[in-house]
């Protein structure tokens, strides 16, 4: 129940009714922690923890459950306790990690585990990530006081000007995720993320400043972190402090330059596309200005309709809720726009060749593979197949950019890596053109 708690309170995955303090419990997780779903039941009901809000329906979603006030306290009065930690510099009294089962966590050598979230045996070579990421302690805690000094409405101090003007970029930008709360609320979860994640390279047991991480394989091949808590799923502000003199490197416009490059293998037109590839900033700064929405609220929509997300005005068909990220009048503005209008008849028609052209090359019956060798089943939708033909694409790029750097990686990211030392762009786009035969676009950023 511990565990449980940890998750919801540390990394909540918001339930796919959209409600944002609900959080979904499949009904799998409950036999295989506790024996069964009504021992579950039974011990929430001696704690009250956890009160179900929205009913599971087999096959559409899980049940979703939220915090009680007596779980709310016990969660806050840990976060006091590592803001302590934080701000004092003190060590915490225990050391030491658990796993959710309560036995001693014992940190592996190998960052990656060998078989996948499916039980396959992972495609990735051995000892290519270590477990123990070190972090930058001292920066991580000056910056937890940056993000205090935000709240308190304090001058910046130290070298964080960079996070003030983030967070003053939310406070005075467009949209329903712009404004003093959202900025407010953006500085209160890096601070205590921040303290969170100081607390736990504390506790790790290992010397200095670690923190310990390990990624597991999805079904499509992509690499995500284990657990509730890493800097995969921090907001970018604590990655960046606590890996200060670090370089992100991301593949530029990933999932569209893949496309547009299925596309042309197979002589299918995509205009829309390429026009969108030639002017980002344009293309981003125009949906933007028609939608009165945020750059970033911008790019979300574009990840959101080649992910097969729709703007009709029937929200179950909204599949990745534009709609509650933007607001209704903004979508109501793009719903109309001529050039979003022409990308998602792109994206359509491209993705539906694309489709037939990996079942076709698919030898064995009722799946569909990607390139780095994972199978969905055939009768999956085609926005779930779509996405697992770029993932797939997109990980055998990035594990080629991996193996190039093998020894440098300090945390992997959905669409891109954090290394030590500044890599040699041009070095490894001709490795991962070598490796895949795709042409896409890196770029990097210290940290």
């Amino acid at each position: 129940m511990a565990a449980v708690l940890w998750a919801m309170f540390s990394g909540r995955m918001t339930h796919n009714s959209g409600i944002e303090s609900v959080t979904p419990i499949h009904w799998r997780f409950k036999p295989a922690m506790f024996g069964s779903a009504k021992r579950f039941d039974e011990v929430n009901a001696d704690l009250e923890w956890f009160t179900l809000e929205v009913k599971p329906r087999r096959g559409v979603s899980a049940g979703g459950w939220a915090m009680t006030s007596e779980a709310k306290d016990i969660c806050m009065a840990y976060l006091k306790a590592s803001q302590q930690y934080a701000l004092t510099g003190l060590e915490p009294d225990e050391q030491g990690l658990v796993n959710p089962d309560g036995s001693p966590y014992r940190m592996p050598a190998d960052g990656i585990r060998s078989r996948t979230s499916t039980g396959k045996m992972s495609r990735y070579p051995r000892r290519q990530i270590e477990a123990a990421i070190e972090i930058d302690g001292d920066n991580l805690h000056a910056f937890h006081h940056a993000a205090q000094a935000y709240l308190d409405g304090d001058p910046c101090p130290g070298s964080f000007q960079w996070a003030f003007d983030g967070w003053e970029a939310i406070r005075t930008g467009r949209g329903p995720n712009s404004g003093n709360t959202a900025a407010q609320r953006r500085a209160l979860m890096a601070r205590d993320q921040a303290s969170v994640m100081l607390d736990l390279a504390k506790r790790s047991g290992a010397p200095g400043f670690v923190i310990p991480t390990t990624y597991r394989e999805s079904p499509a091949g992509r690499l995500y972190a284990e657990g509730t808590l890493n800097l995969q799923r921090c907001v970018s502000e604590v990655r960046r402090a606590a890996l200060r003199g670090c370089f992100d490197v991301d593949i530029a416009n990933c999932h569209w330059s893949l496309l547009a490059q299925m596309a042309e293998r197979l002589g299918e037109p995509s205009p829309h596309i390429l026009r969108y590839l030639a002017n980002k900033k344009a293309t981003r700064a125009e949906i933007a200005s028609a939608g009165g929405v945020s750059i970033e609220d911008a790019k979300f929509l574009l990840l959101a309709i080649i992910y097969g997300a729709t703007l009709a005005r029937n929200p179950k068909e909204n599949q990745l809720a534009i709609e509650k990220r933007l607001g209704a009048e903004a979508t109501e503005l793009l719903r109309e726009l001529p050039l979003v209008k022409d990308l998602y008849r792109d994206v359509r028609r491209v993705g539906k060749e694309v489709l037939i052209d990996y079942a076709a090359r698919t030898q064995k019956a009722g799946v569909m593979v990607n390139d780095a060798g994972r199978e969905i089943g055939i009768r999956s939708n085609g926005r779930e197949k779509l996405a697992h033909i770029l993932q797939g694409a997109e990980s055998n790029a990035l594990q080629s950019m991996m193996t190039a750097l093998s020894g440098r990686v300090a945390v992997m990211q959905h669409d891109g890596l954090t290394v030590h030392g500044e890599p040699n762009l041009s070095a490894l786009e001709d490795r991962i053109k070598a490796d895949t035969g795709y042409v896409l676009t890196l770029e990097s950023e210290q940290l």
